[in-house]
């Protein structure tokens, strides 16, 4: 039995539309197939998945790709956890619910204690109220912004950082997910 990758572009169109609920007239309209030549595709699908029904190459497709979205899913967060750069996800309100390891690193803090609070956790107390306008007005205006703001290190150090935050999901054109990043800020060569 093979892989669902295996199958054919065309194949993988026909188990797509499928999968829409259309029939196999709709398909064969749809591809500009015969509904013969279709259902020779079905079968060649099912011998090579090892189905014995239109819907099981359906499942085994689905089951086949949602393994592929879960292990390059595990590689962007392990991507994600290993940078020296600070990683967030926030709700259209604001709310963080998702921060990288980096986080917990430079703080010292548990991640838990992060999520639902955010940067402003590790900003000087004199820097959060900016840090809430500018916020403010880029959920107003649903636009990013980038700032430099200082970060209070696991050792009380203050560190610049220059952060990005963006939308990441616009749903019926407002802003429904936000994603942020942070990175120690860097002098220009040569001064």
């Amino acid at each position: 039995m093979e892989k669902a990758s295996a199958l054919s572009p065309r194949q993988r169109e026909i188990m797509e539309l499928a999968a829409q609920g259309l029939t196999d007239k709709e398909i064969a309209l749809r591809t500009g197939l015969s509904v013969g030549t279709l259902r020779s595709h079905w079968d060649r699908m099912r011998a090579r998945l090892g189905a014995s029904s239109r819907g099981e190459v359906i499942a085994r497709v689905a089951e086949d790709v949602r393994h592929s979205l879960t292990k390059e899913l595990d590689l962007l967060h392990q991507f994600l956890n290993e940078r020296r750069t600070f990683v967030w996800t926030a709700t259209a309100e604001g709310v963080v619910d998702y921060v990288n390891d980096y986080f917990s690193r430079f703080s010292g803090l548990p991640r838990e204690a992060i999520v639902g609070q955010g940067c402003n956790l590790l900003m000087p107390s004199e820097e959060v109220e900016v840090g809430r306008r500018r916020w403010r007005e880029a959920q107003r205006r649903g636009h990013g912004y980038r700032a430099s703001v200082s970060f209070r290190s696991a050792d009380g150090s203050l560190i610049p950082h220059e952060i990005e935050v963006r939308p990441l999901e616009v749903v019926d054109g407002k802003v429904a997910r936000w994603i942020g990043t942070a990175s120690e800020a860097i002098e220009p060569f040569g001064l």
